[in-house]
């Protein structure tokens, strides 16, 4: 790539996510005060940095379009290590979805994500998703990597790849009566799951989020939790280190899946609406690009991306306020957690590279839809 073409960057994007990052880094610091956990914040530190320099050569170095040429390669390799992972991997929290490597662990399946997007990209960009042959054939991509995620068992991550799955399809022409056949189909598959697949102790989480007084102190704990940290944090919250929820470890995973509550804690109203404008600018920037690309490859990429970016950031704060069932996923950028970070940062520099690419083919002078598109 033409070193001039870094002008093309979405600078804007970028300076985002950057910022993000710097609060997640001041939230993780902020809630490891007087603790040994302060090793959080180096590591997560040191995450930022590899991260962003993998974000910088993908930018800088990538073609985004390879990856449509190796897509079938990268999700055959996907699913050999998903089955690794369920033989192998540690038990972390419950499910069976991290490599231990000393003192730093490793999830694959935040990267998986990735090659999901990938994958149904490819897909969907040279076929007709009007066809319901094609929509049931994408499915078979979403259902081999849900069953073994499932099998984990990480529910929250299969649910992650579900909502990858339906958004693509219905973004890439879905018809309104094949929707209604999905629909109708995972409803089945829910009511399915619930007898045969859940466990109890994932039951459970369902019954104590519909009212985690029945078990205020074990199973219901950090629901209550949350919501007192989010609640007493008021107008402008009650100061950076200063949480009382978060400081004296009433607060559970205060550094990870609960972050949120934290940073509502000490940062109160002010602080988090602060958080929600950066979001919605990073998410304004990743959708509003779609309609300059002219490659329905890449259009569908930068979908798949920002959806899977989306999909954690709505489902970790939607269960920091008992909106849906607790599920271990992580606020993208902000929560610790390396593999989350490092992945999340590839996936903007795979829509900064689809931006850049198509500035170079195409100048976007006018919004030039493929022959495949204007056929749909």
């Amino acid at each position: 790539m033409n070193i001039g073409s870094i002008k093309n960057i979405d600078w804007f994007l970028l300076i985002l996510v950057i910022i993000l990052v710097v609060f997640g880094l001041a939230a993780i610091y902020s809630t490891s005060f007087d603790s040994t956990k302060i090793v959080n914040f180096q590591k997560q530190a040191i995450f930022s940095v590899i991260g962003f320099i993998l974000m910088a050569v993908i930018i800088l170095m990538m073609d985004y379009r390879m990856l449509r040429t190796y897509s079938g390669i990268l999700y055959l390799g996907a699913v050999l290590f998903l089955i690794l992972t369920i033989a192998t991997a540690s038990m972390i929290r419950g499910v069976y979805s991290w490599f231990d490597f000393g003192s730093f662990s490793f999830q694959p399946t935040e990267f998986i994500k990735i090659i999901l997007v990938v994958s149904l990209a490819k897909y969907f960009s040279t076929r007709d998703i009007g066809d319901f042959k094609h929509v049931i054939i994408s499915s078979i991509y979403a259902v081999i990597f849900i069953a073994l995620i499932a099998l984990q068992p990480d529910m929250g991550m299969a649910a992650i790849f579900v909502i990858i799955w339906v958004s693509m399809s219905v973004a890439a022409g879905l018809k309104f009566k094949h929707f209604v056949v999905l629909a109708l189909v995972l409803a089945i598959s829910g009511a399915f799951s619930w007898g045969y697949v859940f466990k109890d102790y994932q039951k459970d989480r369902i019954f104590i989020f519909m009212d985690p007084y029945k078990d205020p102190q074990k199973r219901g704990y950090n629901i209550i939790q949350s919501k007192i940290a989010i609640g007493s944090g008021g107008l402008l919250g009650k100061g950076f280190g200063r949480g009382t929820q978060s400081q004296l470890n009433f607060l559970p995973e205060k550094y990870s899946d609960f972050i949120f509550a934290a940073i509502a804690e000490e940062s109160g109203f002010l602080g988090v609406t602060m958080l929600f404008i950066i979001f919605t600018c990073v998410f304004r920037q990743i959708f509003s690009v779609i309609k300059k690309i002219n490659d329905s490859f890449g259009k569908l990429l930068i979908f798949g991306g920002g959806v899977m970016i989306f999909s954690g950031f709505f489902i970790n704060i939607a269960s920091n306020l008992a909106l849906v069932p607790v599920t271990g996923i992580p606020l993208p950028f902000i929560s610790y957690g390396g593999s989350s970070l490092v992945a999340t940062f590839i996936t903007i520099g795979l829509i900064q590279n689809v931006i850049i690419r198509n500035e170079e083919s195409y100048k976007i002078k006018d919004n030039i839809i493929d022959s495949y598109q204007q056929k749909c």
